[in-house]
């Protein structure tokens, strides 16, 4: 492979001389070689019936005295073996097989001698040949001669003639390489020019370049194509600067409107959720409100539910800018998918009840219950599938049904089936769902709600997740929906799988010490201190409030704090700055770290990195749980302690 390459990069020039010389001395050699062998086999058979006429001639003079058994006569036929120099051994043997006469060369070593039995070699070799003659006295068997032929002075003449062809061989290269230098020159001497018009055509271009045509054969023909070509490319250029030049100003305007367009997500995210988590907040403690009547509590639970309708309106056209921008990260943990099926489950059970459907699940044909994957990223597939069910369907069933089929890639593949007896899809209507902020039929989105999201946050998570999301449906007959993921199973013995389950939260006693449960809450929004401080106070803590970064922290210069709850956009000081300048003071003082939880209305993309690399501990986005606030509030009092 190295040769090759190495050939690839000769000249023309050098190709062309080397393929005319190369095969010129290929037929040479070649002939030459095939001739070298006829005439080697040639001579071997010439030499072979020399042999057999000079045996015959021997057995004629010898029977006599084999007959009489006179081995002197016997001896003096033989020694006319002598006359031909290569003849190295001649044997006479009677009709017992004795050895009975013998002739021996010169040249051979005194101790050489023929075999007393007729036991000899049977076999030519390379360098030798070998004769065994029977002599017959009319049927009678009287004796055998055996002849042995050495090929040396053989092999020399022939080697002599192959160097004289060698030698002519030689001379035939030193004839055909200036040859092939002249005549190469008819092909190189074009295309060398023409490679030289392109490298100048390469580096200026604005220069008029026209290649010189000498033939009307091929090279004739790519000359033509040369000059065509250039004369094409100049004018494309030129309407390629101006392609450049106004796709330069529509990419700058993209991206101002995609600039915009990300700063205007942001900005409605954070105002839309600040307020809401407000609402949310006041909620939860209204709820928890006593004495109240039907009606209020009625009245409580529709704010509520109204603040999660618009906080999963939101979420989920936030997870929808980060599926689109490439943005968004997926885990790889142990978890256990029935158990995330059944929790989604539990979730829609209510909207069942209402709408009096029956909510199945299924899990039987799974060999495995754990599995490596993104079990938030799943439960959202799933709550988005079946929460779509349970909204098109007006009666009759929603069920999940989990399959395990076997995958050439190494991984099981997990289908998740959810099917309905809904309203189902028109056939031309299927391909459209999974496109966003579209639904099969616009009549549906007034009757039924929804933007159109769920469906292709489902597809594009799937995607990333390498598997695929497929639909069967008939109108009026219900929908299928199977999404397949290559997930690979896990080995979790049912005892850890309980304890994963069933491990509760350790309780945490209420605190006495007054800096170990005050936290200090740097927020600007007076409805969320209000909501923030109610919920804090309810759970057995004090809140101190800072309305900006400054006033934070002259508060925590002042005194020590269990934990700061802090907000992100802040007038003045933004939290991020708010929190290095914390830690410096931490670090300026040899001060013990005070958990910092970033609790802000911005949740897109890198917002939580920005934070956690500013020194902060934790995140949690607006609209808050209260459960989740105080969860990761005990979590980090805990490891402080």
């Amino acid at each position: 492979m190295h040769r090759i390459r190495r050939f690839n990069n000769l000249s023309i020039r050098f190709k062309l001389i080397l393929i005319i010389v190369t095969i010129t001395m290929l037929a040479l050699l070649i002939s030459s070689i095939l001739d070298g062998v006829m005439q080697w086999g040639e001579e071997r058979h010439q030499r072979s019936e020399q042999l057999q006429i000079t045996a015959r001639n021997i057995a004629l003079q010898t029977r006599p005295a084999l007959e009489f058994l006179d081995p002197k006569a016997a001896r003096e036929n033989l020694n006319s073996l002598s006359t031909d120099m290569d003849i190295m051994k001649g044997c006479l043997y009677n009709e017992q097989r004795k050895l009975f006469a013998y002739y021996i060369s010169p040249q051979l070593s005194s101790n050489t001698e023929c075999s007393p039995t007729a036991q000899t070699d049977q076999r030519n070799s390379f360098r030798r040949l070998v004769l065994h003659h029977n002599m017959y006295n009319g049927n009678k068997y009287v004796g055998m001669i055996y002849v042995e032929y050495d090929l040396t002075s053989t092999y020399w003449r022939f080697f002599k003639i192959m160097l004289i062809r060698l030698g002519i061989i030689l001379l035939v290269l030193a004839v055909v390489w200036p040859i092939s230098e002249y005549l190469q020159r008819i092909i190189s001497l074009p295309i060398a020019e023409l490679a030289e018009l392109t490298r100048q055509f390469s580096k200026q271009r604005d220069i008029p370049i026209r290649a010189r045509k000498r033939s009307d054969d091929e090279i004739g023909a790519l000359v033509d194509a040369f000059n065509s070509m250039t004369k094409d490319i100049r004018q494309n250029e030129l309407e390629l600067g101006h392609a450049i030049a106004e796709l330069r100003v529509a990419k700058e305007n993209a991206e101002d409107a995609n600039r915009t367009k990300s700063e205007f997500l942001a900005n409605m995210s954070h105002e839309i959720r600040t307020p809401l988590n407000a609402v949310i907040g006041l909620a939860y403690i209204l709820n928890l409100s006593s004495p109240l009547t039907d009606k209020q509590r009625k009245c409580i639970e529709t704010l509520k539910i109204s603040g999660d309708s618009l906080l999963s309106l939101i979420n989920d056209l936030l997870d929808f800018a980060k599926l689109e921008e490439g943005s968004i990260t997926l885990e790889h943990v142990d978890f256990n998918l029935p158990e995330v099926v059944q929790k989604v489950l539990s979730i829609m059970e209510l909207r069942a009840v209402e709408k009096n459907l029956q909510l199945l699940f299924d899990a039987s044909q799974l060999s495995h219950t754990h599995y490596m994957g993104d079990p938030l990223r799943i439960q959202q597939i799933v709550t988005n599938l079946v929460s779509n069910a349970v909204k098109f369907t007006e009666n009759g069933f929603v069920k999940v049904t989990l399959l395990e089929k076997p995958s050439t890639i190494g991984l099981d593949e997990i289908v998740i089936q959810v099917s309905d007896s809904g309203i189902g899809i028109p056939p031309e209507k299927i391909s459209l769902i999974f496109e966003k902020f579209t639904q099969a039929d616009a009549s549906t989105t007034r009757k039924y709600g929804g933007t159109g999201l769920g469906l292709a946050i489902c597809r594009l998570l799937v995607k990333y997740m390498e598997g695929r999301i497929e639909v069967t449906s008939q109108p009026g007959e219900g929908s299928v929906f199977s999404v397949s993921l290559p997930l690979p199973a896990t080995s979790q013995s049912k005892t850890e799988e309980q304890q994963a389950i069933v491990m509760p939260e350790l309780p945490i006693d209420p605190v006495t010490n007054e800096n170990q449960r005050t936290i200090l809450l740097v927020e600007d929004y007076l409805p969320n201190v209000m909501v923030a401080t109610s919920i804090l106070e309810q759970f057995g803590y004090s809140c101190d409030t800072a309305y900006n970064g400054s006033e934070a922290i002259q508060k925590f210069q002042r005194r020590p704090y269990a934990l700061i709850l802090m907000d992100i956009q802040l007038p003045g000081m933004d939290g991020i700055e708010t929190s290095r300048r914390i830690r410096g003071l931490e670090r300026a003082k040899g001060q013990l770290r005070t958990p910092i939880i970033a609790m802000t209305a911005f949740a897109l993309a890198g917002d939580k990195e920005k934070s956690l690399s500013s020194g902060m501990d934790d995140y949690i986005s607006k609209p808050f749980k209260p459960e989740e606030l105080i969860k990761k509030i005990r979590h980090y009092l805990r490891r402080k302690a």
